[in-house]
């Protein structure tokens, strides 16, 4: 059996709503067939969303609180497509579940702009002009944002009918995406001059000159990154950042001493704040709390923090773990419960190769298992009960209490459960308490983990 990587495993944080607002975005989709390799859709950095078709191949989803966004839609990994929607738009896309390309209708969507941005190309620098020196390369750079923008240029009149907001976005979208070079040239100048090359306050001067504090524009990602990155570039020339901790933390003391515009500043410290949280849990991350509880005073911008906050501070180490509702190969149903008196590493795996692997990897653990009375309990989160079915057949698999409890997106989420990592480890101990959310992999470190969290 060949096994797949299912691409809505990168999207667990998507949520099916029917509810529609004038203040929402609503995005349905129907399809003649569930696609194989599932139908994403993305905006802004973090956000990637798995539209979870019903019986009959319907799916929707709602964006709150945008008042404009770009979306990529993505079929599996050969198909994607960029739409444009706002505040109160309702887009229907219907295709047959194949190709995207081929069979894709749109209802809702401006037809101007959605023209555009299928026949829009970004001049993007080639590697040879990163041997310019820093002025002339920014020089450059703005000629090819002016060479980008001239298919925007010529339809201006007519996109400005359909939206008085689009042309203004799009010429930041543009300006932004080729502003991300800049990040690229210390690494690309000395390899394409041939010469040694430390950023001086040249280049740093170019990279804030590129930068504008404006509100409207934080719906953009390309926006997002640079105002964000642009500060870890700036604060690493004056002492090495070695962590995403001290990386999250320089750029909320930059962007707080640097950033005029109160509103800016206090959305982008959310999501620095928001996305490290996500990412990493709270544990060790007193003083980046402390700072964002400080300095953050909009009511709803602290909302969405406290609220991601609460989702770690519910599982961290203590706290009871989240329950689950599996089968064994003979159907037979199992919780949490029923290893209760054992400590359990729970093993969270797709049907994948690197996944797979694991299994070797964890028998060489079974004496020190048994030594610490833990009982491992491989629990598949595939979305195919057949594919795990024939897994654990195999000799590799032969480690551990197989159960398949399936792509259940409520559990993952509680878990942070995170499909860039593949697999997580949890230990929980015989009271059903959680000991580790994310223990590290038999190779990064979980024999010593084990001897030194775990008592005989």
């Amino acid at each position: 059996m060949k096994c797949k990587f299912i691409i809505f495993l990168i999207a667990l944080t998507s949520c099916t709503h029917t509810a529609r607002s004038q203040n929402n975005i609503t995005l349905s989709v129907d399809v003649e067939k569930t696609p194989e390799m599932g139908f994403v859709i993305s905006y802004l950095k973090e956000s990637m969303i798995g539209m979870d078709f019903d019986a009959k191949g319907h799916a929707e989803y709602r964006i709150e609180d945008m008042d404009a966004i770009y979306l990529t839609l993505h079929n599996g990994f050969a198909e994607q497509k960029t739409i444009y929607a706002e505040k109160g738009d309702h887009i229907h896309l219907s295709f047959d579940g194949e190709s995207m390309k081929k069979t894709l209708k749109m209802e809702g969507v401006r037809e101007n702009i959605a023209d555009y941005l299928k026949n829009v190309k970004i001049s993007w620098p080639a590697n040879k002009d990163f041997a310019l020196d820093i002025k002339d390369f920014v020089k450059l750079l703005k000629e090819k944002v002016k060479e980008s923008q001239q298919l925007l240029d010529s339809l201006t009149p007519a996109l400005t009918k359909e939206s008085s907001n689009f042309v203004k976005l799009e010429k930041n979208r543009i300006k932004y995406m080729l502003g991300l070079s800049l990040l690229d040239y210390p690494r690309m100048h000395p390899y394409m001059a041939k010469i040694e090359y430390i950023p001086g306050n040249d280049y740093y001067n170019e990279l804030k000159a590129w930068l504008e504090e404006d509100l409207t524009l934080l719906c953009l990602s390309q926006y997002r990154t640079l105002m964000t990155e642009v500060p870890t570039f700036i604060m690493s020339s004056k002492t090495p950042i070695r962590t995403p901790y001290e990386k999250a933390m320089k750029q909320m003391e930059y962007i707080n001493n640097n950033t005029k515009d109160e509103q800016v500043k206090q959305n982008l410290l959310t999501i620095i704040a928001n996305n490290y949280i996500k990412d990493a849990g709270i544990l060790k991350s007193t003083e980046l709390d402390a700072f964002y509880r400080k300095h953050v005073t909009d009511k709803e911008l602290f909302a969405q923090y406290q609220q991601t906050y609460d989702s770690w501070a519910a599982v961290s180490p203590g706290q009871p773990a989240p329950d689950f509702k599996a089968v064994d190969i003979s159907d037979k149903e199992f919780t949490l419960k029923d290893f209760k008196g054992k400590y359990v590493c729970l093993y969270l795996w797709p049907c994948v190769s690197p996944a797979i692997q694991q299994f070797s990897e964890l028998k060489k653990l079974q004496p020190l298992f048994k030594k610490k009375n833990i009982v491992l309990v491989n629990l598949s989160i595939d979305n195919k009960k057949d594919n795990w079915a024939q897994t654990i057949q195999k000799e590799e698999a032969q480690v551990g209490t197989h159960l398949y409890a399936g792509f259940d997106k409520h559990f993952l989420l509680k878990c942070h459960y995170s499909a860039a990592s593949m697999v997580q480890f949890i230990f929980i101990d015989p009271a059903g308490k959680i000991i580790e959310l994310q223990a590290p992999l038999q190779s990064s470190g979980m024999e010593d983990f084990i001897k030194e969290t775990i008592q005989d």
